[in-house]
């Protein structure tokens, strides 16, 4: 078995959503299911956070550039077939890719797409200093990580999101994954989800929101509890959650083997 040793936001989420799917991700480390709109989100993320280092270096990119990175890209994730919070983080076996009702074809067309579509109305208004780079730090000696997809002049910070749904404002107010990047960055910050949409007619979505002190020291807390729950060493399912049942990728651990 695996310790925990530190925390991520992406972590937390887990914990949050089901405390038994935690265990069996990050304790047990065992191999799951790979969602094929994981595979998708990767991908548009690789696209557009080339785009922005390129930016943050004083070069120009184009969308046909970008796009031929994506697609290299989605080769390599479905040979790769792992799971994985972010490129340097601990990766897990994936069993099979789950495409659900999606078409593969179609579903990388579309994030192609998207990627055409983000560099078109949002890149030019951004002024990228940091993209996709490790943070470091720590809550009452929890250690604490985080990979914000990009860091921008006077305390803006960007995550991408590939959707089907438009986030609200009160989703993007109470999120607590931009408390945690100010954690990080160790001050306040105004932050904006970057949806890319998958709907009849793809677009991106932008939510603005901010964090302050108050937001800081309420995520804090949250840290703390998490990792105390980890480290009491129970985890109990949670069937509440809209991932329970065949949306889980450990459904038959949890309800057939009930190996914990």
């Amino acid at each position: 078995m695996s310790e925990v040793t530190r925390l991520s936001y992406s972590m937390i989420r887990t914990y949050l959503d089901c405390p038994r799917a935690f265990y069996y991700r990050y304790v047990r480390q065992l191999p799951t299911v790979l969602d094929g709109r994981l595979i998708a989100g990767r991908v548009y993320h690789r696209g557009v956070s080339y785009a922005l280092k390129r930016k943050m270096a004083g070069d120009t990119v184009t969308a046909e550039e970008v796009k031929d990175i994506m697609s290299d890209t989605w080769e390599a994730q479905l040979s790769e077939r792992v799971v994985y919070d972010e490129l340097d983080e601990p990766k897990v076996e994936a069993k099979e890719i789950n495409w659900q009702d999606d078409d593969p074809g179609r579903l990388k067309n579309v994030i192609l797409k998207l990627a055409g579509i983000y560099l078109e109305k949002v890149m030019g208004k951004l002024e990228p200093v940091a993209v996709e780079e490790r943070l470091e730090g720590e809550i009452n000696g929890i250690p604490l990580v985080g990979y914000p997809d990009c860091v921008l002049n006077h305390n803006g910070v960007i995550d991408h999101k590939f959707a089907q749904k438009r986030m609200t404002q009160e989703s993007a107010d109470k999120d607590p994954q931009l408390s945690i990047y100010a954690i990080l960055l160790q001050r306040p910050i105004w932050g904006g989800f970057h949806q890319a949409l998958d709907q009849k007619e793809p677009d991106i979505h932008v939510v603005l929101t901010e964090r302050n002190q108050d937001d800081m020291e309420w995520a804090g807390v949250l840290v703390e509890q998490v990792w105390r729950g980890i480290h009491s060493g129970i985890f109990p399912p949670n069937p509440l959650t809209w991932k329970c049942g065949d949306k889980c990728s450990y459904q038959i651990e949890c309800r057939i083997l009930r190996d914990y």
